[in-house]
């Protein structure tokens, strides 16, 4: 039987997974902060919207939603915080996410 090895799984130097450590690192762009995405192949590239949530990859590293409408911040905040599912999806369903902060560029820090 094959074994398999989740990369985020492999112990670093420090005697934690790629994820522990992943996940101790905090998010380096505050919420409501204005960037512009900085990635040259893709079609988004020149792009400037609100950092709106923080998310994490499956591995733990921090990533960023974007939008264009910095109030989705504030709303997504208070879909969670009142469990409203439907809202949150609704909401999620108006923000890019998934970009890492070396793919942007922040323009005003909030």
């Amino acid at each position: 039987m094959t074994d398999f090895v989740f990369v985020h799984d492999l112990v670093e130097d420090n005697g934690k997974t790629i994820k522990e450590n992943n996940l101790a690192r905090d998010h380096a762009i505050a919420l409501k902060s204005f960037v512009e995405i900085n990635y040259p192949d893709n079609d988004y590239h020149g792009v400037r919207a609100f950092v709106v949530e923080h998310q994490r990859d499956c591995d733990g590293t921090p990533l960023y939603g974007l939008s264009l409408d910095v109030d989705n911040c504030d709303a997504l905040i208070e879909a969670k915080e009142h469990g409203d599912d439907w809202l949150t999806r609704m909401l999620r369903a108006r923000i890019d996410g998934g970009w890492s902060d070396g793919s942007l560029v922040v323009l005003r820090a909030a």
